[in-house]
């Protein structure tokens, strides 16, 4: 039931063109090639938990960038 909630969940993330980071946001990279959409988030936990349902997919995500003060596991990263 769980799973069910997380995966409605990430329709509630609006993708966006890739841009310049504001000031405390986390950027996000889903997906491959031509296939790639940005997120940009403010909260720890919503950057984690986008990249947890990213990663029930076949395309890769993590955070590229993070303009803000906090802290996360190296796992959660990938690079440009």
């Amino acid at each position: 039931m769980i799973k069910l909630k997380e995966l409605m969940s990430e329709k509630s993330f609006k993708p966006e063109k890739r841009r310049k980071l504001k000031s405390g946001e986390i950027e996000i990279m889903k997906g491959r090639g031509s296939r790639q959409v940005w997120f940009y988030v403010k909260n720890k936990a919503d950057a984690e938990r986008l990249v947890r349902l990213g990663r029930n997919s076949a395309f890769p995500t993590g955070i590229t960038k993070n303009n803000s003060k906090q802290k996360f596991n190296k796992g959660f990263f990938i690079n440009d």
